[in-house]
């Protein structure tokens, strides 16, 4: 039960950070065309 927990929030945690990580992408992306 506990490594199922574990394994689930493992998973959640590896999800946020891709999700933030393509976040940060688009707007370094969306930042850099407007400055140029």
């Amino acid at each position: 039960m506990a490594l199922d927990l574990g394994f689930m929030a493992a998973q959640f945690n590896l999800s946020l950070g891709i999700n933030a990580m393509s976040l940060l992408g688009v707007l370094f992306m969306l930042y850099v065309y407007l400055v140029q």
